[in-house]
Order: structure tokens, then sequence, then C-alpha cells
């Protein structure tokens, strides 16, 4: 059947002069699709989703004929010729059945009927295309846009733009100038925009690299970007503040906004101008105006923007007067050694490339490690591939056979040979602590332990004995001692003999020392003996408490049950010896500031119950009373928890006392020689 004939019946069915038994007799022969079943003919379906960026025929047939859309039965393998004639600035975009990528955005191109076809077109701007995606021609473009946008959408006195061009002035570039003062212009003008480090709100680098990471050739760019300018009450440099006729002043943003989604935006300040409250005439409103000679505070470098003036001829009679007219000889510019290092250093800060994301590990304050290896940044450097943007290769294992001795690497190695002086400097810092003076004129020279000073009331008892106060309310002894050898141990300060075998009372102040393979050791302990305590119910003696501590060998064992003896006592050996606080052997000039302390509201038996018990049997801190437990969220570090142990010995040399209260003690200085 031809593919003509549904038009045929349809002009047959509205034309008066037909009569309906005509069209009831030709009616099978129109509709009925006599190749049914026999595969001879196909369908072509074609949609046109942008008609009005665009038409699309068929073997000379528009389309736009039928704007349901195209459906027509061709011969099998006849070929058909589809051409598609775009608008102004937008180019076809094909997808579907037998398309390939040479007609994604074909004008003209043909398919063969071997099948049923369903294609699709559609029309997007060439604008979107107008550039190759690499990152600095995203740059390019989007600096282009910045400065339409400032410059051409956004209308500037001629006073503004004077305001922030660049000038030279007392040997320096100065922003601002006037019609009397050189303007000074760059080789390129995007250079200024694309390198400001101090641009408020979002990186320009950052609106750059989401362009070009998510690939939005397709987009129109300026159409996501807007200038927006607001007022708003901010610091006022004083010169302005001083000058006549300036009322209320404020600050004005000019703020570059790109959107590229709804929910999706970065802004960038890209001027900041100073405005005053002004009124020009008594009918009309007052407003914020800029400044009779605008201010900005700050703003991007906009030299190569200049507007054209009309001005008068050339006086020919003071042109002479100016240029020399006597041309005998052009020159070239001749190069400098100066002109030659510039350049080097130039090209150099084009060729180095983007610093990598170095990951600080260790948390020493630099970075170290690389998260992919460094595969992104060795990717767009020149080993990788020769392409126009690509940089220098960074590591000497990454560098190719036309780049060995090329790379980052080797060049920081040779400049090292050069840089000794630098690098090796050894800075020697003064001392400037004080040093510490003695405040008392001696002390009391007790020449070997258990040698000491008896304290006795023949009256009376003494005021800790009375109603066993020291039991009671507690005690604490602290004392200076300097051990004149590394053996030898014995009594520091006791009151009875907590430990006797007949009679146990009172408390003891101790020292022990051990040799193991020709390394001595020193501890100290306290020990105190509770004649009240019943815990005992074998000998009446009461309970003997000491001040052990849980190590990573040993656990806080319970003493003041079942007759015990204090830990050391019972387990004679290096690892118990250990869980006791010790004092340094190997200095023996040195001074120690001994703190024992016997507090009866710890709560010893409850910290040897549960559940404080398993989590902190052989932690240290726990039984010197500073480790604040909770079953749930663990522990925390205070100065008093009241759980741990009643008996505890703290130590603290004089040299480490001095030097946390700032002194000086001895010398930091290091002789750096032979290193």
């Amino acid at each position: 059947m031809n593919h003509y004939m549904p038009q045929l019946y349809d002009v047959l069915v509205n034309a008066s002069e037909v009569t309906y038994d005509t069209i009831s007799f030709l009616e099978p022969y129109l509709l009925e699709d006599p190749t049914e079943g026999t595969g001879q003919f196909k369908y072509l379906n074609i949609t046109n989703l942008n008609p009005s960026h665009g038409e699309v025929s068929v073997n000379g047939n528009l389309l736009s004929t039928y704007p349901d859309g195209w459906s027509f039965q061709l011969s099998l393998a006849e070929e058909v010729t589809i051409t598609t004639t775009p608008f102004s600035k937008f180019r076809p975009i094909w997808s579907g059945d037998l398309i390939i990528p040479d007609n994604v955005n074909s004008t003209l191109f043909s398919i063969v009927m071997n099948s049923d076809v369903d294609i699709t077109v559609d029309f997007e701007p060439i604008d979107a295309v107008e550039y190759d995606l690499t990152r600095p021609g995203v740059k390019e473009r989007v600096a282009d846009i910045f400065y339409k946008k400032f410059f051409v959408n956004n209308v500037l006195t001629d006073a503004q733009v004077l305001a922030v061009q660049t000038t030279t002035r007392g040997g320096f570039e100065r922003t601002g100038r006037t019609e009397d003062e050189q303007l000074v212009f760059y080789k390129k003008d995007r250079n200024t925009i694309e390198n400001k480090e101090d641009l408020q709100g979002e990186s320009f680098n950052t609106i750059v690299d989401y362009i070009y990471s998510n690939e939005l050739s397709t987009d129109i760019l300026e159409d996501s970007f807007s200038l927006d300018i607001y007022d708003y009450a901010g610091d006022i440099p004083e010169e302005v503040l001083s000058m006549e006729g300036v009322v209320d002043p404020k600050l004005r943003n000019y703020d570059i906004t790109y959107a590229p989604t709804d929910d999706s935006s970065f802004v960038i300040t890209i001027a900041t101008e100073i405005v005053r409250y002004y009124q020009p005439g008594p009918e009309v409103p007052a407003s914020y105006q800029p400044l009779l000679h605008p201010y900005f505070t700050d703003a991007l470098n906009l030299s190569q923007i200049v507007k054209p003036k009309i001005g008068k001829k050339i006086d020919p009679d003071k042109a002479r007067e100016i240029l020399d007219t006597n041309i005998f000889e052009l020159l070239p510019i001749q190069r400098t050694r100066q002109d030659d290092v510039d350049k080097f250093f130039r090209d150099f800060d084009s060729l180095i490339g983007d610093v990598p994301t170095l990951i600080d590990v260790d948390e020493d304050g630099a970075g170290e490690f690389i998260p992919d290896g460094g595969a992104a940044d060795s990717g767009s450097r020149i080993s990788e591939g020769d392409t126009p943007t690509a940089f220098i290769t960074r590591l000497d294992s990454q560098a190719n056979e036309l780049n060995e001795g090329k790379t980052l690497e080797s060049m920081r190695n040779e400049l090292n040979l050069y840089l000794g002086d630098v690098d090796n400097v050894v800075q020697v810092i003064p001392d400037q602590r004080p040093e510490y003076e003695n405040k008392s004129g001696g002390f009391l020279k007790i020449r070997k332990p258990n040698q000491a000073i008896i304290l006795r009331n023949p009256n009376d008892e003494l005021e800790f004995q009375k109603n066993n106060s020291y039991l009671a309310d507690g005690f604490t002894i602290t004392m200076w001692v300097r051990f004149v050898g590394k053996t030898g141990g014995g009594t520091l300060f006791n009151f009875g003999n907590p430990t006797s075998a007949e009679s146990p009372y009172g408390f003891r102040l101790e020292t022990i020392t051990r040799e193991d393979d020709g390394v001595y050791r020193r501890m100290v302990r306290l020990v105190v003996r509770d004649h009240r305590d019943h815990h005992d119910t074998h000998t009446g003696n009461g309970g003997v408490y000491d001040s052990h501590f849980g190590t990573v060998d040993v656990s806080r064992w319970r003493t003041h049950t079942d007759d015990r003896k204090p830990l050391y006592d019972t387990y004679n050996n290096l690892e118990h010896f250990e869980a006791h606080t010790k004092i340094p052997t190997d200095d023996l000039n040195e001074w120690f500031f001994i703190c024992a302390t016997y507090n009866p509201t710890i709560q010893e038996d409850e910290s040897l119950q549960s559940p404080f018990y398993a989590p902190n049997k052989n932690n240290k801190q726990f039984w010197l009373n500073h480790i604040d437990f909770n079953p749930v969220y663990g522990g925390t570090l205070v100065a008093s928890s009241g759980f741990g142990a009643r008996c505890k010995v703290e130590v603290i040399s004089r040299s480490d006392l001095l030097r946390a209260r700032g002194y000086k003690v001895g010398s930091l200085e290091v002789n750096v020689e032979g290193y």
C-alpha cells in the first residue's frame, strides 16, 4: 500500500462532492494493509522534540506538516534520506534506532529500512559547545562572563571605571587613577581575574572546577551567572569619613552569583564600593549614590576595559613638539640576562602545575600521603601525555624516557646542592628562663634510713593519735629526700609498726631497693594498719592497707582481709615491685618530693567489687584516685574520684618541679658537631 493512502482517505472523507457510497466502496482498498503478514514493509517513526528550533524532512517531506509525529510505512530495504534544518545558533541531536555516533549531530544522513525504526531529534544551543572542554578554556570563558556581567551589563560611570583601573604612582602599582595618570595594561586581560587571590566568597577556581568536573559544556553558561548589587553597613576608612559631603556612608557589594542548579550556587564579591546618602535636588528623592570621586575598597582590575571618548583631532604643531619624526634606524628590542631570568620564572610558574592534595597522617603539621597514590596528579603531567596543558612531571618514578632528569624531584635534588648553607643552619636559642634560688639556708641531714627524729609528747598523746584521728580523718606525709646510694632501704617515717607479728599498729612510710642483673631499682610505699577494721576474722588484728596499684602484669590486690600482708611482702618479685611508686637511681644528686596520703573516705572496698574492679584492676591512675569511672561511658581523668586505694604515694623530682614552674634546670643547648 502506498504510504499516501491514509492522507487520501482523509481528503475523500472531507470532500463534499464525494458520496458516502463511494467512500464505502473504496474504504477496503484505502485502509486495509495488503502487506500484513508478508514482511515486505517497515514503519518509520520520527519525533521532533523541539520544532521551534529546527525542522526535519524525510525524502523532501517536512515533518512539521504532521504535528503529532511522522509514522509511515515504507518498503523493506528502502533507503530513506533524512534532512534537518536547525534554526540560527542551534544544532540537531539525534537518538534512537540506527543512530550512529557520526549521525548524532548530522543535518543530512540516510538509513535503510530493514526493520521498524523509531528515532527522535532535539536541538541544542551551539553556544554551549563553542569551546573545547579544557580547564584553561573554562577559566577563560568564566573570566569573560565576569567582565561582561560587571562592565557591560552593569552601567558604570567614567569615574567608576577610573576608580578600579590600575596606574603606577610612586614606583608602585595603585588602584584608582585620574585622567592624567598612565593606564597600566597587562599582556592578557584575564590574568588579573584568574589569579586574584583575595576574592571574597567562593573561589574563582571552585566555579571553574565545578563546570569542568561536571562537563557542563552543553549548558548556556552565561544564563547561570548573575550580578547582584546590595548596600550594607560596614567599616568605612577614616579618609572617607573626613570627606566633605559624605553623609551616612555604606558599603556596596557587587556579587557574581553562579547558580548551575536550583539548589546550589557560588557567590564571589568582585568589588566593594563606598556610597553616600545623597539628594541631588528638592524634587528628587534621596538615595545611596557613589561618591563624587568614586572610592572602591576592593575591586577586580579592569585596566583592559576602557570606554571610548570623543576627542579633538591631533594638533600637528603640538605633535611635532613631542614626536621625533627623524627616524634613522629601528632596532629590535635587545634581550637582557634579566629578561631571560624573568621569562624562566614565568614559564616555571605556568609549568609547575597545581599542588597535589597531601594528607597529614601523623598529625605533625606536614602532609605526606596522597590518597590515590598520585594518580590524579600524574595524569595532568607531560609524561602521561604531551598536551598543550600538561605540566612538568613531579616524581622521577613517573617520568617517561623523554623526561628523565626533567622532574620536580630531580630539580629539587639539584637545588639542594646550592642551598646547603641555608638548609643546614643551626640556630642557637639562648635559654632565658631564670634560675631558682633556694629560700632556706640549709636542710637537716639524716645519714641513713631508720635514723630519724623521734616526736613525743611526754604528758599526753600526739594530736593525730587522739581518738585514732590518723585513721578516722586520714593524714598526709610530705618530705624532701635525696638518696645518697643506689642500694639500701628503710623507714622514712613511721608511727608504731603496722606489720609487726605481735599487736600490729600504726603506719610506716618506707623505701625498698632491689638489684636485677646489674639494674638498681628503688620504690617507696605507705603501709597503714587499721586495728579497728573487722574484715580480719582470723586474728582480730584489723586490716592492713598499702599503696600498691595495678599494672599490666599485676592486678590490684585486696590486702585488708584474712590477715594478709602488704603485696610485696607476699610476692617478692620484680613484677610486684613494679606495682609501687618508683624513684630513679641514676642521679644521686637529685632531690625528690614525696607525698604519701591515707584517705579513709576512699571507697576501696567498693573499688574491689563489680562493676569497678574488672575494668580497672590494672589501671594505675584508678588506684591513685584519678579515674572517675562510669560503667556505661568509661573513665575520665580527674583530681580525686573517691575510688581506688586509700593509701597512695606520689613523687616528683626537684628538677621536674622547677621546670614545670618555668625555672632553668641544666642546659638545653646541644652540640651538633659530628652529626
